[in-house]
């Protein structure tokens, strides 16, 4: 057994400026989808309640972890989203990396027997030129998953949840 006085003292943790960004951004994300009027918020997840466990076609296990999972109603529809915030912080290489995560959890079929549906991922990016670059690694690399996903920045926010998710396409939400 071992003594406590022989355990060696641990640093605390203390976060990076990123972390607390993206922290906040992120929860800037829930407290945006909590107040939108006309819109409920039926679910919200949080890390890491809303990350997802799978298997891959091919059987290994891989963990998807999106930054938010929601549930939104208007007007008699549910939409279904996962929420990754980029702060332009990460190479557009590590964002497809995490694209193809969610290519492959589509592929899976599990949350599609868990909800009935897959739900639209949406990429709330800082400015337009990350979306335009993000948008474009993805189209070229990605292509077959290209309509999983949504890109928009902070100021297109509230017009994609009120669309919905099933009108979103690439890049901006349709507006009326």
């Amino acid at each position: 057994m071992l003594d406590h006085q022989s355990r060696k003292p641990t640093r605390p943790y203390e976060p990076t400026n990123i972390f607390l960004k993206h922290t906040l951004a992120v929860t800037e994300t829930y407290i945006r989808l909590h107040t939108l009027r006309s819109v409920t918020l039926v679910k919200a997840e949080l890390e890491p309640a809303c990350w997802r466990s799978f298997t891959t076609l091919y059987g290994a296990s891989a963990c998807l972890r999106p930054d938010l999972y929601a549930v939104t109603a208007m007007e008699g529809y549910e939409d279904y989203w996962f929420f990754e915030v980029d702060l332009d912080t990460e190479a557009p290489s590590r964002i497809i990396r995490k694209c193809e995560y969610y290519g492959k959890y589509y592929l899976s079929g599990e949350e599609q027997k868990r909800t009935g549906i897959f739900p639209r991922v949406v990429w709330i990016v800082p400015d337009e030129k990350r979306r335009q670059t993000l948008q474009r690694h993805i189209c070229q690399q990605l292509s077959d998953y290209k309509d999983l996903f949504t890109m928009i920045t902070f100021k297109d926010f509230e017009a994609l949840i009120r669309t919905g998710a099933a009108s979103a396409v690439m890049g901006r939400p349709e507006t009326e």
